[in-house]
């Protein structure tokens, strides 16, 4: 059975435009504006323990005013990992799109090793443990 091939523009389209306009309007209108539809953290909920990813949405929003020293304070590990996530996100939507051969870029084992310790030390500094 011959496989149904797409137009490589139409591969995720709405999701694209999903997240495109959310990061949009968290630029626009900031976190403030839009803290009540933002969901609040299951684990500080739960556990009243910071996880590394609490203060991103914040963060990301303080970036996107221009406001680097605010998002410095919201999450600091977001705003220095933010751009090997984009150039990660880049390199792997070209590929995608059909620009090089379609694989994900590598990611070496010993480079998550690392990246786990990182998220779990600045977990215990956040938390003052």
């Amino acid at each position: 059975m011959a496989a149904i091939r797409q137009n490589r523009w139409d591969r995720g389209t709405s999701a694209h435009v999903s997240l495109g306009a959310a990061v949009l309007l968290l630029g626009l209108v900031g976190t403030h504006a839009v803290d009540g539809l933002l969901p609040a953290c299951p684990i500080f909920q739960m556990l009243h323990v910071r996880c590394p990813g609490c203060g991103s949405t914040r963060a990301l929003g303080a970036l996107l005013r221009g406001h680097w020293a605010e998002a410095w304070g919201w999450n600091p590990l977001f705003v220095a990992v933010l751009p090997a996530i984009v150039g990660y996100g880049v390199t792997a939507y070209a590929r995608a799109l059909g620009f090089g051969r379609w694989q994900m870029p590598r990611v070496r084992p010993w480079s998550v090793a690392a990246g786990l310790a990182v998220i779990t030390g600045f977990t215990f500094a956040r938390n003052g443990w």
